[in-house]
């Protein structure tokens, strides 16, 4: 979720106040930053390569973080930690506490969410050909991802969840749609552009760009848009897997919706916020439609064709 703390870092910043948005694991989707923070990925990447680089690069890496929290805490008053991230295995946070120091931790889904709610991590982890293994595995997980919550609980001084994933907090936690994703404009394609583009060919054009196929409902999505042209309809599907988000908004400018997934708990993510602020509205398929609105005011529910997901074929037909 390096987009949503980048766009948070960069609305700080329009609004004047210091921030610094620091990326410190490796990843693919966020390669800006200064030449140090790309310094620090590559040896947090280079400890997952082997029993070897690890055994090298822990002091490096310690020393790292260590050279990063002390800047950090010189520097900065109010500490937003990503979902389940931490200097030091979550050590620090009596120190930022007794320094008087805010902590906000925003957990942005899996992280939070127990394992066996997680439909990427049943997959990947406790499948094996259609049958349930490593249960242990996943009961021990559980516990710990419970645990952890619930110590990040006992420091930080404002907790940002969503209610369906929100199951193992034990103290108050504030509702991520009250919140929202931030969105910000130097990320995004020009509306003006993207809405002079609808309409101008024959053909419908759809986006969808899953990060990942097999949990997003990309086979089925798939199915039903074969069916839909064999009805007749003219679409031109454009899939996009694990691409760069500056590729995904170049298409989002060109497509006239967006069909985002099959099973989702929110009604627009980073690609339907960026669709949205195009003027591209979004199709997501998920069960917690029916119960949302028990959560959250109408009026903090962003606008999104929010459906179950044997919804989907018939959302798709009417937007076309």
């Amino acid at each position: 979720m390096a987009g949503y703390f980048s766009s948070l870092n960069d609305g700080f910043r329009e609004l004047g106040i210091k921030s610094c948005f620091f990326q410190y694991q490796s990843n693919k989707f966020y390669t800006a930053g200064t030449f140090f923070m790309r310094c620090c990925q590559a040896v947090s990447l280079k400890r997952q390569v082997s029993k070897t680089w690890n055994i090298f690069c822990l002091p490096v890496d310690i020393f790292l973080r260590v050279v990063v929290f002390s800047w950090a805490v010189l520097s900065f008053n109010v500490f937003i930690y990503s979902s389940l991230s931490t200097f030091f295995r979550y050590k620090e946070l009596w120190l930022l506490k007794k320094l008087g120091k805010k902590i906000i931790y925003v957990f942005v889904g899996t992280e939070s969410r127990p394992d066996y709610l997680s439909g990427n991590l049943v997959n990947a982890q406790y499948l094996k050909k259609g049958e349930i293994v490593n249960i242990d595995e996943c009961i021990r997980k559980s516990l710990l991802k419970k645990n952890t919550i619930n110590h990040i609980e006992k420091y930080a001084d404002y907790c940002i969840n969503h209610p369906p994933c929100a199951i193992f907090h034990t103290k108050p936690y504030i509702k991520w749609l009250y919140i929202g994703f931030p969105f910000s404009k130097t990320h995004t394609v020009k509306r003006e552009n993207a809405i002079q583009n609808i309409t101008q060919s024959d053909s419908i054009k759809i986006l969808h760009a899953p990060s990942n196929p097999q949990t997003k409902g990309t086979q089925a999505i798939r199915e039903i848009i074969n069916r839909l042209k064999e009805d007749g309809a003219n679409i031109e599907f454009i899939e996009l897997i694990r691409q760069p988000n500056g590729k995904v908004l170049e298409l989002l400018e060109q497509c006239d919706f967006v069909i985002d997934e099959l099973y989702s708990d929110i009604p627009l993510g980073g690609l339907g916020t960026e669709a949205a602020f195009a003027g591209k509205p979004t199709i997501n398929g998920g069960y917690y439609c029916k119960y949302i609105e028990q959560d959250y005011d109408k009026k903090v529910i962003p606008p999104a064709l929010f459906c179950e997901p044997q919804e989907i074929e018939e959302k798709i037909r009417l937007l076309i």
